[in-house]
């Protein structure tokens, strides 16, 4: 990973000025309808989890695990797993990452890795695509973009079967 990326480790303020600035930028755009992702706090980092409602019926679950890397009262932070899952709401998953290690055993994958479904089309089978590199791991502001594609690029045929 180079010096600087996206995954690089921040400290705990930075990050969550950074992500709360891009929630709010998705909510004022109008496609994530609210934020109500919820901060745990863990021995050894922190726990986001929730839903994301979006338009169309949309949904996004996200689960993400931030380490502690240092102490102090700024310490240092990097995601080390996650799993977002974007879903129709009624009709099943449009496409879900996952870190190496993902929260439901039996999906076990032992890469970054995506699993895609033709969910308007019937499929609930999927296919695993592997994430190439680190850099290529979305973050979740990235998640967010690619589910707003596939509703832009969906929108008709939802409609079409009712879900708008």
């Amino acid at each position: 990973m180079a010096p600087g990326g996206k995954h690089s480790p921040n400290r705990v303020g930075n990050y969550f000025e950074i992500h709360n600035t891009r929630m709010h930028q998705h909510v004022l755009e109008g496609f994530v309808r609210e934020d109500t992702l919820e901060l745990s706090t863990l021995p050894d980092g922190i726990l986001m989890t929730g839903e994301l409602p979006c338009l169309g019926g949309l949904r996004i679950e996200v689960r993400k695990k931030l380490k502690r890397l240092d102490g102090g009262a700024e310490p240092l932070v990097r995601t080390v797993s996650y799993s977002y899952n974007v879903s129709v709401a009624g009709v099943g998953v449009v496409f879900r990452y996952d870190s190496p290690h993902p929260f439901d055993g039996p999906d076990y994958h032992g890469d970054h890795h995506k699993h895609v479904y033709d969910v308007l089309g019937g499929d609930r089978e999927g296919r695993v695509e592997i994430v190439p590199n680190e850099e290529a791991i979305p973050t979740l502001s990235e998640v967010i973009d690619e589910a707003r594609e596939w509703y832009y690029a969906n929108r008709n045929k939802l409609d079409e079967l009712g879900l708008l």
